[in-house]
């Protein structure tokens, strides 16, 4: 920081120095010229999203430390606006941030290092259920990404809205779902007269 002061101090006597110092960063700084930026193509699907009720958006595949999936889900949580996950940069904000990691394991699965590792289907839908406990209510995935929506079609279905960027489907209450229905009680057998 100081040289950079000095050279600037330079600068303002010397514009050449300005100049060189313009080049460096340009030219030869860790940030390769023009800066890539982040596409976020207009979606429905998001748009759609933004239009239903409260409740947190499970976003997946979500890399951990990867800072492009990470401004993927942050954009698209800014058109939808519901809350997400934390997309796996949890450890950098503290312990308390990670107890969804700790407590489902199928989020801390699919936010894998190398790429996401998807669970059978009982720990999905153990872990669909954690996360409607939690007030999570949909699931939002790339419908571009053949992996997690073959994985999302197989244990939730179809999703409720989908167009060619992205996909969402709705968490059940499963323990509602899952409540028996009452079989119908039979009616009596009608009396044979003799």
């Amino acid at each position: 920081m100081i040289g950079l002061a000095v050279l600037v101090a330079q600068g303002a006597r010397k514009p050449w120095w300005a100049l060189a110092i313009l080049i460096d960063a340009v030219g030869f700084g860790p940030v390769p010229w023009p800066a890539e930026q982040t596409q976020h193509p207009a979606s429905t699907t998001l748009e759609w999203l933004g239009g239903q009720p409260p409740g947190g958006v499970f976003t997946v595949p979500i890399e951990k430390e990867n800072l492009g999936d990470l401004a993927v889900l942050l954009m698209a949580q800014t058109e939808h606006g519901h809350p997400v996950q934390d997309g796996g940069i949890h450890r950098r904000a503290g312990p308390d941030s990670t107890v969804l990691f700790q407590d489902v394991p199928m989020v801390a699965s699919v936010a894998q290092l190398g790429g996401p590792v998807y669970p059978g289907a009982e720990e999905t839908a153990w872990s669909m259920a954690e996360l409607w406990e939690r007030g999570f209510r949909y699931v939002l995935a790339p419908s571009q990404d053949e992996e997690v929506m073959t994985w999302l079609q197989t244990h939730m279905d179809e999703p409720v809205e989908r167009d060619d960027h992205w996909a969402v489907w709705l968490l059940a209450d499963t323990e509602a779902a899952a409540e028996p229905v009452p079989e119908p009680v039979p009616e009596p057998a009608p009396e044979l007269e003799e």
